[in-house]
């Protein structure tokens, strides 16, 4: 199990003292089609996201934005806006909720939404974080906390579990990937993310895929199908995994409790490598990098990372 003190050590600063990286729990959603497909049923993650963490966000950045300005009485209602439209017209929609003390801090309560709506293959994702103290104190409570933020989405996969938050526009944006290269080389329980980089990858594998395996892996419904469903799934995998219902697909639960899987917690990272082993065939396999540079070895940083759980 990893404490709140050993997952708060993954926190970095800048040169100014400001937050570089920020150790969150997370969870990311990732659907292939038009938000257009789904906008009701994307309206109700993105509502009860924010009913839990808008009261504490206090800056917003839009793709046409350089930089984080401070929240407007009117700023929570932007995604929902662009969500009921009828005609979603080709654009890219990207924005960044942040509750840090600073525009542009990377924070512990975040949101950040991203719609593809030019590209022939639409795509998009959602990324919620969240204090990791809520994972750590009650891990059970924020797999349930997972399944009813997703409702009756249709998704094409997800994880959540221990991440890490950063500025990916910001000046310090290579520092920040340079240090996550270095976390992630020891910690290989902990997500980095660049959505839109795993989105190109995702469309480019053109068939449901997932990014790779964590805490919780989620399924849409089409990777179920292929899988057999809920089942056979949980049959091929060990007592110490696993798999619940969503109405769209399933949730699958690397153990009780997710670890940051540093040098010497090797051991808790067992059922992540059972989930990763089964799950290898539908994991992308083309994605640029997510860290700054090959791994001091000379190995493709990120190839490396999205494979670690590919077999025991």
């Amino acid at each position: 199990m990893t404490s709140l003190e050993e997952i708060n050590r993954l926190r970095r600063v800048d040169s100014r003292g400001r937050p570089l990286l920020v150790p969150v729990a997370e969870l990311t959603l990732y659907w292939r089609g038009s938000i257009a497909e789904r906008s009701a049923a994307l309206m109700g993650v993105v509502r009860r996201m924010l009913g839990d963490i808008g009261p504490a966000l206090r800056f917003f950045e839009t793709g046409e934005m350089a930089g984080g300005k401070p929240l407007r009485t009117d700023t929570l209602e932007t995604i929902p806006f662009w969500l009921r439209q009828k005609h979603v017209r080709p654009d890219i929609y990207w924005m960044r909720l942040e509750s840090g003390a600073k525009r542009d801090d990377p924070s512990d309560q975040a949101l950040l939404f991203l719609a593809d709506e030019e590209d022939d293959v639409r795509m998009g994702a959602l990324r919620l974080a969240l204090p990791p103290a809520v994972l750590v104190e009650r891990p059970e409570a924020f797999v349930d906390r997972v399944a009813y933020y997703v409702g009756d989405l249709a998704f094409e996969s997800g994880h959540a579990g221990f991440g890490i938050n950063w500025d990916q526009r910001g000046e310090d944006a290579l520092e920040a990937k340079r240090q996550e290269g270095e976390i992630a080389a020891r910690f290989h329980g902990v997500d980095f993310f660049n959505l839109d980089v795993t989105l190109v990858a995702m469309r480019l594998a053109a068939r449901p895929v997932i990014k790779r395996a964590g805490w919780l892996t989620l399924l849409g419904s089409d990777i179920t199908r292929q899988l057999g469903g809920e089942r056979v799934l949980a049959s091929s995998l060990p007592s110490g995994c696993r798999v619940r219902p969503l109405p769209l697909g399933l949730v699958v639960q690397a153990g009780p409790e997710p670890t940051i899987g540093g040098p010497i917690q090797h051991v808790d990272l067992q059922y992540y490598k059972a989930v990763g082993e089964l799950l290898e065939p539908w994991r992308v396999k083309e994605h640029e990098n997510l860290f700054s540079a090959a791994t001091p070895s000379g190995e493709n940083g990120t190839a490396l990372w999205l494979s670690r759980f590919d077999r025991t």
